[in-house]
């Protein structure tokens, strides 16, 4: 069964299709830990992946209240992670050198698609389709400037009309704002035109709709905080419906 959006085919009365990034157009092959433990592998310091992982996530959460945006108001996103990796590995090694050095390749290597997949293989073509009806394509993330690149190696910036990330426009998910910066730059002037798909409850389907857009929450789990009818599991699913 078609998903639907207020009972409708999902991209019925779409000017504007917009997609978040992380976990629904791309994700990490392996977990932070397990990157960040295989770099300090390499420069001759053996760590716990399971601890630099939540090493990370509890820096993360607190650099991202601090410094948001990647700082964006403060030295940006290059010395913010510069920050987090050193948090990191502080109770590791207190060696800044040792630290400014794979930090350094870290912050490279995520620039690229080595550490990366595609959630769908078939997202060039499903956008394509998109784009054949019409309908603008625009990614809302809240990533730095590096998602750029990695969009790039992957075939995908191209077959996208914007990109609106936090890291550059200093507004992240979930202020309704990026929502409406979006729809301002194609002048869509009706809300109900914009259609978002992410895998965040919080900053992907109740945000988009608190903007006013329509809204799909990208999983292949249930919910029961909404209907089965709002959830899509595959961007392949968009194929035939409009």
């Amino acid at each position: 069964m078609a998903s639907t959006v207020f009972g409708k085919n999902m991209l019925d009365g779409v000017r504007l299709l917009s997609l978040d990034a992380m976990n629904t157009v791309i994700k990490l092959k392996q977990s932070v830990g397990e990157i960040y433990a295989s770099f300090a592998r390499t420069e001759g310091v053996e760590c716990s992946s399971d601890l630099l992982s939540e090493a990370f996530r509890v820096n993360f959460a607190k650099m991202s209240s601090a410094q948001p945006c990647y700082d964006f108001m403060g030295k940006g996103s290059r010395h913010w992670w510069y920050q987090l990796i050193q948090k990191c590995f502080e109770n590791i090694t207190n060696d800044r050198v040792w630290i400014d050095k794979v930090a350094g390749k870290l912050y490279e290597h995520f620039a690229t698609t080595k550490p990366w997949r595609l959630v769908d293989e078939e997202v060039t073509s499903i956008l394509r389709y998109v784009r054949n009806c019409g309908i603008r394509v625009v990614i809302i993330s809240n990533f730095d400037y590096r998602l750029r690149s990695i969009l790039t190696g992957f075939d995908v910036s191209s077959l996208v009309d914007l990109m609106l990330l936090s890291g550059e426009t200093g507004v992240e998910k979930p202020d309704p704002v990026v929502f409406w910066m979006a729809a301002k730059h194609f002048n869509v002037l009706n809300m109900k035109e914009v259609l978002h798909i992410g895998d965040s409850y919080e900053k992907d389907f109740s945000a988009a709709r608190a903007a006013g857009a329509r809204s799909l929450l990208f999983t292949n789990k249930c919910n029961n905080l909404i209907s089965s009818e709002n959830i899509i599991s595959s961007l392949l699913d968009l194929k035939n419906q409009c």
